[in-house]
């Protein structure tokens, strides 16, 4: 069973000389069931496609080829308090 527990994405454009060139969100899940509810344009689907994304599923939202989120998917094992944990950076 697959248990998350925190999703976070950062976008860095390239603009560099700007302050404001990062973004991104760091979202919690909580134990049980988790709704994700908000206004128009604050970030549903995106969280939504990158936990597809996280299990290899990204052509279940239509992505094929090179319309498919980029590969740079990283995966680092680490232990925290006895337990083995997946981080996965993107």
């Amino acid at each position: 069973m697959l248990i998350l527990k925190r999703l976070r994405l950062e976008i860095i454009t390239s603009d560099q000389d700007s302050d404001d060139n990062i973004y991104g969100f760091d979202f919690s899940f909580k134990e049980g069931l988790n709704i994700i509810a908000g206004q128009n344009s604050r970030g549903k689907t995106t969280i939504n496609s990158c936990i597809y994304y996280a299990l290899g599923m990204e052509e279940l939202l239509g992505a094929q080829n090179d319309k498919a989120l980029d590969k740079s998917l990283k995966e680092n094992f680490t232990t925290i308090n006895g337990k083995n944990i997946l981080i996965m950076i993107f």
